[in-house]
């Protein structure tokens, strides 16, 4: 699943960290109860005690050796674009393409925008006139791709020439991998050993990871690109310095395993998929409920009373034929049976059907089987023992692959 959020301001100036928009609120979990983690604030890398010049910054510093020595003096300076603002909501499917072109494009796990502009400007200033002799329009593809199941994560960086012309040749383009915040530096590779040309990518890759903060405990980080210009024929022969930052990314050593850490963009909502094949009946009884109306958006509780609370509310005994109780929503979820938006359970007892499919029968003598039109209550079926058990553990895997924390909010879909 993908989303897209435009980019809010000239792209990455400086490394700041991208707010997630508040989700839609869940039904109530049961009370008294709170996350079972900590969150840990926000760790910036530290900054420098003198900010990069920008573009004005370094022309009049460059007017001023001119004016001093009475010669002209070639200056480079950097510009991007800065594409408009939008916002996206975050339980927004979105689109299919990978890279957003001027704006974000998420899954849970990578982020990437293409087609930011810029250009490189040079300036000849004579007595204190400015004069453009050569300009560079290239646009940047940049992205990062976490993992569920480690700490590291990759940043990728390429810009390309798009047209070059006057006083640009010889220009190297030269780019660096920084930590932002809540970030360690491990490994980078780029080459700037060559001048750039047109229609020439200049890519590299970088990767970074971070450090818990100790069991049961959540937090940020991000990391930023900066890039610049060098040419041995200006007078001034390197170029103002920019950055473009990735969106900050939710991290955790919180999903219940010890020493399992993660890292994922929370905004997205994951979509946990049930393979109609692989275990035929638990899939079925999902479908049905989530046909009748049961909610296919859950929330994950992390809290084992309420997990308790809805395994004993759900199954309060076996049901007939020696099969194993299954629920849903699940158990592990705040929508789970013990959660009072539900007046009642249900079952399903399907003779047969106008369009030939088989009968359908859960064995759950102690709740009335559901009706057409009936979309309360949580639901229950008998189901082989082996079927429930593989079910649970593709939901425990997609847990721990996608960092569904408490109060994490996901999507199931039988397939």
């Amino acid at each position: 699943m993908l989303m897209r959020i435009m980019l809010a301001a000239a792209v990455g100036l400086v490394p700041v960290a991208t707010p997630v928009p508040a989700m839609a609120a869940a039904p109530p979990p049961v009370p008294g109860q709170t996350a079972p983690f900590r969150e840990i604030p926000l760790q910036t890398a530290p900054t420098k005690a003198e900010p990069e010049p920008d573009c004005q910054q370094v022309l009049q510093q460059a007017r001023r050796m001119a004016l001093a020595s009475g010669k002209t003096a070639t200056v480079p300076c950097v510009t991007l674009s800065s594409p408009d603002a939008a916002v996206v909501a975050p339980d927004a499917v979105g689109v299919q393409e990978f890279c957003g072109v001027n704006e974000w494009a998420f899954t849970r796990h990578t982020a990437c925008i293409s087609g930011v502009s810029g250009v490189l400007s040079v300036y000849a200033l004579v007595e204190g006139r400015e004069v453009l002799v050569g300009q560079v329009y290239f646009t940047i593809t940049t992205g990062t791709s976490t993992s569920g199941n480690s700490a590291r994560w990759t940043h990728s960086f390429s810009l390309t020439p798009t047209l070059m012309w006057g006083s640009v040749g010889n220009t190297y383009l030269i780019a660096t991998a920084e930590c932002a915040a809540n970030c360690n530096f491990e490994s980078m590779n780029f080459n700037s050993a060559f001048p750039i040309a047109t229609g020439v990518s200049r890519s590299g890759s970088a990767t970074l990871s971070t450090t818990s903060y100790g069991e049961g405990t959540v937090w940020r980080a991000w990391s930023t690109w900066a890039y610049w210009f060098r040419n041995p024929d200006w007078v001034i022969p390197v170029s103002n310095t920019l950055r473009i930052s990735a969106p900050d990314h939710r991290c955790d050593e919180a999903i219940g395993i010890r020493f399992s850490i993660g890292c994922v963009y929370s905004q997205v909502r994951p979509l946990h998929e049930i393979g109609r094949t692989r275990y035929p009946k638990y899939a079925r009884h999902i479908e049905l409920a989530i046909n009748f109306g049961v909610p296919s958006i859950l929330t994950r509780t992390q809290i084992s009373a309420q997990n308790a609370a809805n395994r004993a509310r759900a199954c309060p005994q076996s049901p007939a034929n020696g099969w194993s109780c299954d629920e849903y929503p699940f158990a592990s979820t705040q929508e789970g049976a013990a959660n009072p938006i539900h007046p009642y359970g249900r079952t399903f007892q399907i003779l047969n059907w106008n369009n030939g499919a088989e009968p359908f029968f859960c064995g759950i003598g102690w709740l009335t089987p559901r009706r057409a039109g009936d979309s309360l209550g949580y639901s229950v079926c008998g189901i082989p023992l082996d079927q429930n058990t593989g079910g649970g553990t593709d939901l425990g895997n997609f847990y721990i692959r996608n960092r569904v924390l408490h109060d994490d909010r996901f999507q199931v879909m039988v397939v």
